[in-house]
């Protein structure tokens, strides 16, 4: 990136800075000029910094008019990445402070991207705080809370202490957009109180410096010197121009790669895998934003499997886009054999493209839309001629077998390269070999864990050391990925060979820094801080008793209908103007919005903590002092994927659909699947099971709902329904259905009358009857005897009358049992729900050691 597009980044990253300082110190000025003044102390007094100071201090047009700059001066630029970033011109500036109820309010809170989305909802706020990766999450929340001066000058100091420490014009480009998130990301970017308060100043800040960045690179390729006629004079005109290009990246081939693996070191292997395809998308990000000489404030969006990415719309740009697409596949190729595949997309686009404006001249058209078509197109055609040669000629580098080359107990590719696979069980007959890659992802999913380390970097060459370095695609052929330590990182900087670093969950700056990857790495661990095996987790369902089906856990689940909401959620057709809420910024705010609650939030659920006013949810006892015995296999984008004990996956999903639902403010929903297995079957086969299961509860009336084991355990295919899985007797329940009906009626009506081992059986109360696990099974399996409304009334009467105690003091009980086991029972909606909360109360009676 050239200092003059740099410094234009870093003006637009910088240029609203003013509005914290003025809200810390309710000074009565324009939050321009005191955001320059602020950001004057740290500066120097070269040309470069004057510039800063200038586009901070005039980029409102009615300061900038009166300025007398040069033509070619950055503020120009500044001016109008402002205006785009916003969605339209700013008349009004947050400059003086009025008293509460004025136009301008500095109390106000950052409201929900969500409140405007997709429908009516009362409106939930934020908390004015930073962006603590140590912190309890910042859910949203009904109660408009008022954003204190103290909080503000809180905000002013974290600032100032990064920017003492290093100047913000001497920071690389994401480093500095790294404190800008940690630090503004719940401040409003607006408090304009006739405006939806629901972009915060980091996404504003940021959208701001990626627009300047574009415009510098598209006036700089076309020769255009004059930024004042381009970007002031003339700038409504050149809105309609075709200024801007949004790319769009998509992984293929993501179920085939996660899950071709074998039984050992299972685990290990698909958290290794989930996490080198994250890793491996953001690398291939930043190879394209090296080659467009763009920073990471230009990525819209990166997260399961699929990026966005704002571009200048030049013949340079588009050829570079090719070239890198072409050297990502080629690499892909040489180390999957074509199993997985990059696919590119470009749309040419406007500033009112970008806006909520539109007119006559211009029709505004859906850029998400758009650009998807694009992809799908390079998907049918996926490679070119020189890769398709390559792929055609047995005598290729692709193609051609080392000698003395074997396969891969694994991925079965031919190598010469073959080791002891990681994986393999103590003491095991089989010593299975595997390729360099396998074991290298092996070891990226122990190091994703169980190591201390939390900076993973890609180096040039591949370095000397104990772990294995994981190759992975990028322009210059194969780079080189490990878990680092801060030794390691100065000792590979030294030698030239470090080419940036991915920091996990953490706050680790340099030079070097790509980005901050938040990773749900949640799993169980024992009490010497070992994690749990598949056996281990299975084995810790139920109680410490040793009662509870020893079952493997499998849950599934996915945002409903995502890619349509995220086309029109912000398009309100029954206003006068229905794209009014359809900015970038707003969309680029709900893509971060999605990514942080998949990535990160969903850690937090596993830990417990909760939205205020949520508790966990447990089948049958409390378990408030012991963590959820689940690992997070995959998070991300808008879909996931767990294993752990049963009933504490149950648990589990339904605190995620309770916090899923706070989050968005009641807008989106997900559904999924839930499915219980022994812990040796094949992990593969696990997860194919229960895509079944949630694609049952996907194609459910309404969504929202969840799709449970059945009473069988086979499946067959619909061939009348284009080869669809069902699930003979799955149990599908919306959320509202299985947590108020199936959970809050049946299963707390059984626990509340009966006595049943493994669960309340210890608490001898003398209003329960006596329920034996073999009973309830009898009477489970007349229910799903039933057809229709009609079933066997005599054997279910006479199943139900051995529940009769001799005591006269339970017959009222059992009165109460008999007669809402029988209405139930009459009804097939209810039915089925009793038969659902009698298998979970069975599987809980179960002793550990019964197959």
């Amino acid at each position: 990136m050239s200092e003059k597009i740099s410094l234009a980044l870093k003006a637009g990253l910088l240029h609203d800075v003013g509005k914290v300082c003025i809200r810390a110190t309710h000074e009565r000025q324009r939050h321009s000029i005191l955001g320059a003044e602020f950001i004057r102390s740290f500066l120097a007094d070269t040309e470069a910094d004057k510039q800063l100071l200038r586009c901070i201090k005039y980029h409102h047009g009615r300061e900038l008019s009166g300025a007398g700059l040069d033509i070619d001066d950055l503020a120009y630029v500044i001016y109008e990445a402002d205006n785009i970033a916003a969605g339209a011109d700013r008349r009004e500036a947050e400059g003086d402070l009025n008293d509460r109820g004025a136009k301008f309010d500095s109390d106000l809170c950052l409201e929900n991207i969500f409140n405007v989305f997709s429908g009516d909802a009362e409106p939930s706020y934020f908390s004015l705080r930073e962006l603590d990766a140590m912190k309890k999450e910042n859910f949203p929340h009904g109660n408009k809370s008022i954003a204190t001066q103290g909080q503000y000058a809180s905000i002013m100091r974290y600032m100032e202490k990064n920017f003492r420490m290093k100047s913000p014009i001497s920071m690389e480009e994401n480093e500095l957009l790294r404190i800008l998130e940690d630090t503004l990301i719940y401040v409003p970017s607006s408090t304009n109180t006739e405006e939806h308060a629901d972009i915060s100043l980091y996404d504003h800040m940021k959208m701001t410096g990626a627009t300047a960045a574009v415009l510098m690179k598209y006036m700089k390729t076309l020769g255009i010197t004059d930024y004042k006629g381009f970007c002031f004079t003339h700038n409504k005109e050149n809105r309609n121009k075709d200024v801007f290009l949004m790319i769009s990246g998509d992984f293929s081939g993501i179920q085939k790669f996660i899950y071709h693996i074998r039984s050992e070191g299972a685990m290990r292997m698909l958290r290794g895998r989930s996490f080198y395809l994250d890793i491996a998308l953001e690398n291939i990000v930043d190879e394209l934003l090296n080659a467009l000489h763009l920073s990471r404030a230009n990525l819209i969006y990166c997260s399961g499997g699929h990026f966005y990415i704002l571009a200048d719309n030049t013949k340079e740009t588009q050829d570079a886009v090719k070239d890198v697409a072409k050297k990502i596949n080629q690499g892909l190729v040489k180390l999957f054999s074509g199993t997985l595949y990059l696919a590119i997309g470009c749309e040419p686009l406007c500033a009112n493209d970008l806006m909520a404006e539109s007119d006559t001249v211009h029709h505004k058209k859906n850029i998400f839309r758009s650009v998807s078509e694009k992809v799908s197109m390079a998907k049918l055609s996926r490679y070119g001629p020189d890769i398709l040669t390559e792929l055609f000629d047995e005598n290729s580098n692709v193609n051609r077998a080392d000698q003395g080359a074997r396969e891969c107990g694994i991925c079965h590719i031919s190598t010469d390269r073959l080791s002891s696979y990681k994986g393999n069980r103590p003491n095991a007959d089989t010593d299975i070999q595997a390729c360099e890659v396998c074991n290298g992802l092996y070891d990226l999913g122990k190091a994703l864990i169980d190591d201390k380390r939390s900076v993973f970097a890609v180096l040039s060459e591949k370095a000397e050391g104990p772990d294995r370095a994981m190759p992975i695609s990028a322009c210059s052929g194969l780079c080189w990925l490990t878990a680092a330590s801060p030794d390691d990182l100065k000792q590979w900087a030294e030698a030239g060979i470090l080419k940036r670093i991915y920091d996990k969950n953490g706050s680790y700056t340099s030079s070097f820094m790509a980005s901050r990857l938040w990773v749900a790495d949640y799993a169980a661990k024992n009490e010497i801080g070992k994690v749990l095996d598949f056996n281990e987790l299975a084995e810790s369902s139920g109680d410490k008793t040793g009662k509870g089906i020893k079952r493997l856990g499998v849950l599934r689940a996915d945002v409903d209908g995502l890619g349509a909401a995220f086309i029109a959620g912000f398009i309100h057709k029954e206003n006068k103007n229905p794209e009014a809420y359809a900015t970038l910024s707003r969309y680029a705010a709900l893509s971060r919005s999605m990514a942080l609650f998949f990535r990160k939030i969903i850690k937090g659920i596993c830990k417990k903590e909760l939205p205020e006013g949520i508790k966990p949810f447990y089948l049958f006892e409390d378990k408030d002092g012991e963590p959820r015995k689940i690992h997070v296999v995959y998070s991300g984008g808008d879909d996931l994927f767990l294993v752990g004990a049963w009933d504490d996956l149950m648990g589990f999903a339904v605190d995620l659909k309770r916090v899923f639902s706070v989050y968005t403010n009641g807008k989106l929903t997900f559904s999924a699947g839930l499915g219980l297995y022994s812990s040796t079957y094949p992990i593969s086969r696990m997860a194919e099971v229960t895509g079944e299961l949630e694609e049952l509860a996907k194609n459910s009336p309404g969504k929202n709902s969840i799709a449970l084991f059945g009473s069988g355990t086979e499946y067959h295919r619909n061939e009348k329904n284009s080869g669809a899985a069902e699930k003979e007797n799955a149990a599908v329940y919306t959320w509202d259905e299985f947590i108020e009906k199936v959970h809050g009626e049946k299963i707390k009506f059984l626990m509340e009358h009966m006595l049943l081992d493994g669960i309340n059986g210890n608490n001898k109360r003398n209003d329960r009857i006596s329920a034996g696990k073999s009973l309830l099974y009898k009477l489970m399996n007349l229910l799903q005897g039933a057809a229709g409304d009609r079933m066997d009334l005599a054997r279910f009467a006479y199943t139900l009358a051995r529940l009769k105690p001799r005591e006269k003091e339970l017959q009222l009980c059992y009165e109460e049992v008999r007669r809402q086991f029988y209405q139930w029972a009459m009804k097939e909606k209810d039915r089925k729900e009793l038969i659902t909360a009698l298998q979970f109360i069975i599987y809980r009676m179960r002793d550990k050691e019964e197959a």
